[in-house]
């Protein structure tokens, strides 16, 4: 549950400044040119709009390290003991001889999985959230606006080259391929197992 709760916080931290740049890019088109050298109503209002966008942008940054650093263990022995357990669960379930032991084994095991899928889901959504707050920066108005608008929209521009990802540990990414890929050696060492049982 902590997990769950440090991640909508960093998914709400996204659109929260996904919503501001759009409020940015209606209030500037590049139809309105603002003078550096102006001290008027429109750069004042500018400059506190990017000064919010940046403070939001830095505050998105540090929730999501303290996010990924402060669940890559929970995230990674949870996966780790729940595919043990899956595995064990299709073994039984191949194994048994009675309809009730079948149907038991079958709900854990499917229960068991779509729990492990709301981990790599959580992960795939803030990989999709970084895109469109990729193409959302790209997609500001910066024409005819000063040089500090311009130098805070690159520095942003270039974090967001970096991909923020679940990654636990380095290990894997917690994406809907990741999961699938654990669905496959699963089900591989399952077929090993039942294999050698057989010829044995």
């Amino acid at each position: 549950m902590s997990v769950c709760l440090a991640t909508e916080r960093v998914l709400a931290d996204y659109e929260t400044i996904g919503f501001l740049l759009e409020e940015l890019v209606k209030d500037f088109p590049d139809e309105r040119d603002i003078d550096g050298n102006c001290e008027g109503q429109n750069m004042k209002m500018l400059r506190e709009d990017m000064r919010r966008i940046v403070w939001c942008h830095q505050s998105l940054n540090r929730n999501f390290k303290n996010c990924a650093e402060n669940s890559a263990f929970p995230i990674l022995m949870t996966t780790c003991v729940m595919c043990v357990d899956t595995c064990m669960n299709i073994y039984i379930l191949l194994e048994a001889d009675d309809l009730e032991t079948i149907i038991n084994y079958a709900v854990i095991c499917v229960f068991i999985n779509v729990t492990i899928f709301f981990s790599y889901n959580t992960g795939q959504r803030i990989s999709n959230q970084s895109d469109i707050f990729r193409q959302s920066l790209a997609d500001v108005p910066w024409i005819g606006k000063p040089k500090w608008f311009k130098q805070a929209l690159i520095v942003m521009m270039l974090r967001t080259n970096i991909d923020n990802q679940m990654k636990p540990y380095g290990i894997y990414v917690l994406n809907y391929l990741s999961f699938k890929d654990v669905s496959l050696i699963k089900n591989h060492t399952v077929s090993m197992c039942f294999t050698i049982h057989i010829y044995n």
